[in-house]
């Protein structure tokens, strides 16, 4: 019997809110002079000539490559809808097929109005594309609009098995915030309220309700961050710590990885602002009074060491998408020897391709060491174009010793060597080589003698090819291995030369990936530009890319091996840190280069009890009160507390001064409570909560906080009344029992609705009942 929940129905014409949107983005295809109508095959792909160049869309500058041409089916996930056995109705088996012309249509529309609209960057968007594709395939190309919270649950699922470190997952939550509800493109808008965590369990729920924990677990939720999932796992930091700082990088590529993980820790810029830190990144500023003697001699700091780099999210207005912002940012001197060693360590590394792409630069030719008019030989070739050092079978027992040496020095003088070892005769040409050679007979290329004259192919030994046809081949048959060539543009109107820029990479050098041979930076051609996704790929895993990450490579245990890491989360770690450490927000603010304060506290994880660490209060109270009426009155000087007790002393100070306050403080707060739906001050030394922590019942106590894990449990709770609600009315009967119950459910449903909506650290029921008071006996003589 089929399921009737992914039965392919007959889709309704879209809703206006949809159709307003689509034609607000085929209105920026026209003004950008762009074809609305993209050419697509059967697998779903633009046609050559057809996707859209999103580079030449914003002219940014920036030398990666970046188009719109994918609208096919993600297969891997109808591989993993199959295995958990959920049916793909539409879906061919084994074969990629399009996406619907309304997901199309919505794609396309999402990407211009996020670029030319919203200033958003070309890899915000990639990653969203993407993400809108696996929700067409997970729900068999149901319309948009259609969508309801199943499905994205569905959704988040299968993004979260493809991907555990939850990026897509998260990619998928913001569209639906931001666009499907904002825009109102959905029938059931708003649906992300309704939206848990994709519908896998995650550490530290409980199938039991919050309320029925005990005491001491009860207590700990003082310690509990806000948001801590957006922090690093700690077994991952430090692993992440122990690779980067203490192993051995094995290749090229993990070397540079290594410099980034370690400047990612030490400056919590963003990914993308790591990738593209310039060659000349050193600034210094010096301090002296004013005559002039350094403040170093005041007890003061002389010099201070700065970081240049290229912000991102800078731009305010479209002419302004896609340029470079040069910004410092103050490097603390504890940092300064280990960050000035790598960056100084990776410009060595990089320098022989620097070489290679600033001539390349300067002559606009891919070989500008030969003139255009000479030879090279296949052999030469094959290097230049692959990295390649190995041409001839040579024994292991020869090239290791080479391959160790180079590897911990990277001196290419030993890879020179091995090169050289070659010209003997006794070793046979790899197979790989012949590959090489075939594929270029099958394109049409000439081969030459050493003299120039025409050869008669009878081998690649002897075989030549010119310097000028080799060119134009590469740009033609090969275009992802020519160099990146194009400035960037900064917000002045100055450029940066790609040469200019510090983390440079081989591109397409995969044999020492897949051979563990070392690739040859000063032979290689082509050259490029060091993306984000280097980094990002290599820390958090995933099933859509399969290259092993650094934990996978260098992990010691088999725990270890499974980390994954998002780089994001170093910079909300090293802003929480700082916050801890009682650093002034301005100065954090600075620091990440903010524009307001407010933003830096979205970046705030502390707990409650780091929070109210870095809130003072007089000695001799300090030492008083003890520790938990010093809380209590820590928070009311944070604001963060609320209630009769809270008014009782705010009456006694402003009457009678801080001593009464303190000592009313002393013997009235002996106990505060973090509870799961808020915060309550009163005392239960004596007896316990009469309500059991209902404190949604009305509570005069109870006041609202700001952890999302309080207003998660609030949602679910409000959503479990309305089904008894619904349950309850659903069911005829005129006993008072009934009407007794709905009043009930309807009392705490509103109150839960009134705590969902009270500001942190106010009162939620300040006409509220104390009821923690108990209730005297009552019997027909003090009337009952």
């Amino acid at each position: 019997m089929s399921d009737k929940r992914f039965t392919v129905q007959e889709t309704p014409s879209p809703p206006v809110h949809f159709l307003r949107y689509v034609e607000h983005g085929k209105n920026l295809a026209l003004q950008a002079s762009l074809s609305w109508k993209i050419e697509l095959d059967q697998d779903g792909v633009a046609t050559a000539g057809s996707g859209w160049d999103l580079r030449k869309l914003l002219n940014d500058g920036n030398p990666a490559g970046a188009k719109l041409r994918s609208f096919c089916t993600f297969a891997k996930a109808i591989d993993e809808m199959k295995s958990r056995g959920i049916p793909t109705t539409i879906w061919t088996e084994g074969k990629t097929e399009t996406v619907s012309e309304n997901w199309q249509d919505l794609i396309k529309s999402y990407v211009l109005q996020q670029l030319l609209v919203a200033g958003y960057s070309i890899p915000h968007v990639s990653s969203t594309c993407t993400a809108l594709r696996l929700m067409a395939t997970v729900t068999n190309n149901k319309a948009p609009w259609q969508l309801t919270a199943d499905d994205l649950e569905l959704c988040l699922s299968v993004a979260l098995s493809l991907q555990p470190s939850g990026q897509s997952a998260i990619v998928i939550r913001s569209f639906v915030k931001t666009v499907l509800d904002a825009h109102h493109l959905i029938d059931a808008a708003p649906i992300s309220p309704l939206l848990r965590t994709g519908g896998l369990r995650q550490p530290g729920q409980f199938r039991e309700a919050k309320y029925l924990k005990k005491k001491s677990e009860l207590k700990t939720e003082l310690e509990a961050r806000k948001s801590e999932e957006k922090l690093p796992e700690m077994r991952a930091f430090w692993e992440l710590m122990r690779i980067v700082f203490t192993e051995k990088p094995r290749t090229f590529y993990d070397a540079i990885r290594f410099a980034q993980g370690k400047l990612l820790t030490l400056t919590g810029l963003r990914i993308g602002e790591i990738a593209l830190l310039p060659l000349d990144w050193r600034r210094t500023q010096n301090y002296h009074d004013r005559s002039g003697i350094p403040a170093g001699e005041h007890g003061g700091v002389s010099r201070a060491l700065l970081l240049r780099y290229f912000a991102e999210k800078q731009g305010s207005s479209r002419k302004q998408v896609g340029n470079l912002w040069e910004n410092t940012q103050f490097v603390p001197m504890i940092f300064e020897t280990i960050l000035s060693d790598t960056l100084l360590e990776v410009e060595r590394l990089t320098a022989p391709l620097r070489r290679t792409l600033k001539a390349q630069c300067e002559t606009g030719r891919l070989l500008p060491m030969y003139p255009e008019d000479s030879v090279i030989s296949v052999a030469e070739m094959y290097m230049h174009m692959t990295g390649m050092v190995l041409t001839r079978d040579v024994p292991q027992s020869l090239s290791s010793p080479y391959f160790e040496r180079y590897r911990n020095s990277y001196d290419l003088n030993e890879l020179e060597v091995l090169i050289n070892l070659q010209t003997d005769s006794l070793y046979k040409t790899r197979m790989a080589l012949y590959q090489f050679v075939h594929r270029l007979q099958k394109d049409g290329m000439r081969f030459y003698t050493h003299g120039g004259a025409a050869y008669v192919f009878s081998g690649p030994s002897n075989a030549y090819l010119k310097v000028r046809e080799v060119e134009a081949y590469i740009r033609a048959k090969t275009p992802t291995k020519v160099s990146d060539m194009t400035a960037f543009r900064l917000e002045n109107g100055k450029v940066v030369q790609p040469w200019e820029m510090l983390f440079l990479l081989p591109k397409r050098a995969l044999a020492e990936g897949r051979e563990n041979i070392p690739c040859h930076v000063g032979k290689v051609l082509g050259v490029g530009v060091a993306t984000p996704e280097i980094l990002s790929l290599s820390l958090s895993a995933d099933r859509i890319h399969a290259a092993p990450t650094l934990f996978e490579t260098y992990g010691e245990t088999e725990l270890d091996r499974r980390q994954i890491l998002l780089p994001h989360s170093l910079r909300h770690l090293q802003n929480t840190e700082l916050f801890r450490l009682g650093i002034a927000d301005t100065i954090i603010t600075k620091r990440f280069n903010r524009r307001s304060v407010a933003q830096s506290y979205e970046y705030d994880h502390r707990s409650l009890q780091e929070e109210l660490e870095q809130i003072t209060l007089p000695d001799e109270w300090e030492t008083y009160l003890g520790p938990k009426a010093g809380n209590v009155a820590k928070m009311i000087k944070a604001g963060r507390a609320n209630g009769p007790l809270i008014k009782d002393f705010k009456r006694i100070q402003a009457a009678e001064g801080d001593d009464a306050a303190y000592l009313f403080l002393k013997a009235e707060a002996d106990g505060f409570h973090a509870t799961p739906y808020g915060h309550c001050i009163n005392s239960f030394t004596v007896d316990p909560c009469p309500t059991h922590l209902e404190c949604f019942n009305g509570c005069i106590h109870l006041s609202a906080t700001d952890l999302p894990e309080n207003r998660k449990n609030l949602i679910v709770l409000e959503k479990k009344f309305k089904d008894a609600l619904e349950l309850i009315r659903a069911r005829e009967s005129s006993s008072v029992g009934r009407e007794n119950q709905i009043r009930h459910a309807e009392v705490r449903l509103s109150n839960i609705a009134r705590l969902l909506v009270t500001a942190p650290g106010e009162q939620v029921f300040p006409a509220g009942q104390d009821l923690s008071l108990k209730a005297g006996p009552k019997s027909v003589l003090n009337g009952a």
